[in-house]
C-alpha cells in the first residue's frame, strides 16, 4: 500500500490522497475482469472504522494523527454504486463469528500483521461503538522504558511497536548492531548479506520458521508481551486467573523453551551480570558478541 511504510516523509494529508487513488486503481482493475457490472462495492480498512464508512484513524497505514477520511462515501461518488467500509479485522472476522450463537456467545478476533489489532464479538455481531474504535490491543503501552520502540501512532510502547511483523523487524535490526558478531554467524544474516538494513520481514518469518537462533531471540520479547496481552483478555472474559487453558499459555511455553535453548552466560544489554532486570523491560536474551 502506498502509505507511510514506502513514503515515510510524507504528510498524513498526501499519503491519504496515495492510497485513495491506489484503491482506485485496484477497483477498477477488479471490475473490469468481473464478470458483470458489480452494484456495489466492500473495502476492509486497517482501522478503526466509523458506521459510515469513515476512516477515523490508520496510524499503521498514514501515521498519527491524520484527519478522519470518509473513505465510503469517496469511493461511493468515484465509482456510482453504493460502498460499504468496515475494519478489516472486523470483516475477518465476520468470517468465523457464528449468528446463532447463544446471548453468551463471545468469538475474538485477533491479527498480527503491520499492527495488532482484535474485534470482539457476540451472537455474531461484532461489539464497537459508532466511531469504530474498539479492540484496539495494538495500542496497550507494554514497554514502559524511556527508550521503548515507537508505535505508528507516535507513542512509545505499545504492543503493535514490540509484537507486530514491524516490531519483530525492528528487533531483529536493532539486536544485529547490537551484537554483529552473533549477527554474522546467524542464517538471518546470511538470507539479507549481512546488511542489517536490508533485513525483509519475509527474512524474519523464514528464521523463525527454520528456528534461527539468532531470529528466535530477537523476537522472544514480543511473543511474551502478546502472550501476556492475550491472557489478560481472558482473564477479563472469563473472571479467571488461572493460566490453564488460556490460549496464551502455549505461546508462552514454546517461547520460554526457545529462551532456554539458545541461552548463553553473557553480560545483559542493559544491566550489570548477575543482576535481575531492574529496568522492567523484556529482554531477548543475554548474549556476548
Amino acid at each position: 500500500m502506498d502509505g507511510i511504510a514506502r513514503f515515510p516523509g510524507l504528510p498524513a494529508g498526501e499519503l491519504q490522497a496515495r492510497v485513495v487513488d491506489q484503491l482506485v486503481r485496484l477497483l477498477r482493475e477488479c471490475s473490469r475482469s468481473a464478470p458483470c457490472t458489480p452494484s456495489a462495492l466492500a473495502v476492509a480498512f486497517a482501522g478503526p472504522v466509523g458506521r459510515t464508512g469513515t476512516v477515523v484513524d490508520a496510524p499503521t497505514v498514514w501515521g498519527p494523527r491524520g484527519p478522519e477520511l470518509p473513505l465510503a462515501r469517496l469511493l461511493g461518488r468515484e465509482f456510482g454504486v453504493p460502498a460499504v467500509v468496515l475494519n478489516d479485522v472486523t470483516a475477518a472476522g465476520w468470517r468465523y463469528a457464528a449468528p446463532e450463537g447463544g446471548e453468551d456467545d463471545y468469538f475474538c478476533m485477533v491479527t498480527v500483521s503491520s499492527g495488532v489489532g482484535n474485534k470482539v464479538f457476540r451472537n455474531g455481531e461484532v461489539l464497537l461503538p459508532e466511531d469504530g474504535r474498539g479492540g484496539e490491543i495494538g495500542h496497550l503501552k507494554v514497554d514502559f522504558a524511556a527508550d521503548a520502540p515507537w508505535c505508528d501512532c507516535g507513542e512509545r510502547g505499545h504492543l503493535g511497536a514490540v509484537a507486530s511483523g514491524r516490531g519483530a523487524l525492528r528487533a531483529a535490526g536493532v539486536l544485529a548492531r547490537r551484537f554483529p558478531g552473533v549477527f554474522a554467524r546467524s542464517a538471518l544474516s546470511a538470507a539479507c548479506g549481512g546488511d542489517p538494513g536490508r533485513l525483509s520481514a519475509e527474512q524474519v518469518a523464514a528464521g523463525i520458521r527454520s528456528q534461527d537462533a539468532f531470529t528466535v531471540r530477537a523476537v522472544a520479547p514480543g511473543v511474551r508481551y502478546l502472550a501476556r496481552t492475550l491472557a489478560t483478555l481472558r482473564w477479563a472474559w472469563t473472571g479467571s486467573s488461572s493460566w490453564e487453558g488460556s490460549p496464551a499459555r502455549p505461546a508462552l511455553r514454546t517461547c520460554g523453551s526457545w529462551v532456554r535453548r539458545w541461552r548463553r552466560p553473557a553480560t545483559s544489554c542493559c544491566h550489570p551480570p548477575g543482576q535481575p532486570a531492574s529496568c522492567g523491560r523484556e529482554h531477548p536474551t543475554t548474549m556476548t558478541d
